[in-house]
């Protein structure tokens, strides 16, 4: 994305081993993408190419007054702004040398924001704190600045049990891709520092991107998200030469088969029959954005709602699009899971209908752990405490293990759901259901699930 607004560096917290990141990166100037950082070293896989103390972080309490008011906001936008909002007050609290490097990071010219509707909204927000006594002493123009800063570079932040958002020097040098070389944590370190890791093998020259959203989406999804969230095409090699595996389509030529779109040639052809199709992009396109606006809306929280979209979806569209993932996502977690936490054990039914859904979306194309996040970990351990199904369950806890490890280094150890996982393998191992952990998902009282 451009970044001709950011202005240079002012460096970075050393590396555990007290080496400047500066002898093994730099920040260039790119002709259309603005200023990015660049490895001057070759980095292995899992390797932390740095950690930093972040600028600011979104850590302040809100009024009953503050929250009223972003009550009635959400409401009339349909979007979650507290945090962005704290974000605001955070700025307004700091000090002159953190705001000027706040001000300093990337935001979108004012002309694009327009098209926008979440950036939009954002700038009513940081018109409407002017009303708060913290906020009166910064000048407005100065306040929506601060709250597109938040929105285009700031990253999630774990720490000492808060969830928030924090902003980094170096952190925010690096732009987008749908295939990053870099991957993102504040787990790493208890000291409240964010670590950026190598995700592939990185060269001497190698521009340093990372992701900016969920990247387990058809490209025009991720285009769309990127479009509304940041104003940006993305134009890596995941959206524009690579044959998009997350938008497969039944094949009407076999009948069996799924058909792929390929970015570069924007030709659909049968992984199947090896034979070319025009599908329904119409239908397609529409479908999407319906299951969009339902998997948004409150609707989607409903068991017996989200069933039924969930089946009309896979009819509709087949099972290897990625609108069905994110359903049987959803469905995973808002009906199968709240399930097993019901008195007594989970039905067979329900026990499943879990491994099959799962094992599903764990096939689908180049699976990522996170997409499921911490809900593998409960999947896993009902599949081998209740229905016995230890070599499933034992494969999805080493994914997860894994993940975790490349994430969190030695941290892992101390961490809680990580003991689980391993508690959970050995268990596995052993052929000793007891052994499992028994986790308790949602909740006793109404477990929302039609399943019995």
């Amino acid at each position: 994305m451009n970044d001709e607004c950011k202005g240079n560096s002012t460096g970075s917290k050393d590396s555990p081993s007290g080496q400047n990141p500066f002898e093994r990166l730099c920040i260039v100037q790119h002709p259309t993408r603005g200023r990015m950082l660049q490895s001057l070293s070759k980095f292995r896989k899992g390797e932390q190419l740095f950690r930093e103390s972040p600028i600011l972080i979104s850590l302040q309490d809100i009024t009953q007054k503050e929250q009223e008011l972003l009550q009635r906001l959400s409401t009339q936008t349909g979007l979650h702004l507290v945090d962005d909002f704290v974000f605001l007050k955070s700025f307004c609290h700091a000090s002159a040398d953190i705001r000027t490097k706040v001000l300093d990071c990337y935001t979108p010219r004012t002309f694009e924001i327009e098209k926008s509707k979440l950036l939009s909204s954002l700038i009513k927000l940081a018109d409407l704190s002017r009303r708060y006594p913290w906020a009166r002493d910064t000048a407005l123009e100065e306040l929506r600045k601060v709250i597109l800063v938040k929105a285009c570079n700031a990253h999630g932040f774990n720490f000492q049990s808060s969830s928030s958002a924090a902003l980094y020097t170096l952190g925010s040098k690096m732009n987008h891709s749908c295939t990053p070389n870099v991957v993102y944590t504040s787990q790493r370190y208890s000291d409240g520092t964010g670590s950026f890791i190598a995700r592939t093998d990185i060269y001497p020259g190698d521009l340093l991107y990372i992701s900016y959203i969920d990247a387990i989406r058809s490209t025009p999804m991720r285009q769309s998200i990127l479009m509304e969230n940041y104003l940006f095409k993305c134009d890596c090699p995941m959206c524009t030469e690579m044959v998009d595996n997350y938008r497969g389509l039944d094949c009407t030529n076999c009948g069996i088969g799924t058909i792929f779109h390929n970015n570069k040639t924007h030709i659909w052809k049968c992984k199947n029959c090896g034979l070319t199709d025009t599908p329904d992009l119409e239908q397609e396109e529409k479908v999407v954005s319906e299951g969009l606006d339902f998997l948004g809306s409150l609707t989607a929280r409903s068991p017996n709602y989200l069933k039924a979209e969930l089946y009309r979806v896979t009819k509709q569209i087949g099972k290897a699009h990625a609108i069905t993932k994110l359903f049987q996502k959803q469905y995973i977690e808002t009906v199968l899971l709240p399930a097993a936490a019901s008195p007594g054990p989970p039905s067979r039914q329900a026990q499943e209908e879990l491994s099959t859904m799962t094992s599903e979306i764990m096939e689908w194309c180049d699976w990522d752990p996170s997409f499921l996040d911490s809900s593998l970990i409960q999947i896993a351990c009902i599949l081998g405490r209740y229905a016995g199904n230890f070599l499933l369950a034992k494969k999805f806890l080493q994914i997860v293990k894994a993940d975790m490890d490349f994430l969190m280094g030695n941290m892992a150890f101390d961490n809680d759901m990580y003991q689980i996982v391993i508690r959970g393998i050995k268990g596995c191992d052993n052929g000793t259901r007891n052994d499992i952990p028994d986790l308790q998902i949602g909740s006793q009282e109404d477990p929302g699930c039609p399943i019995q």
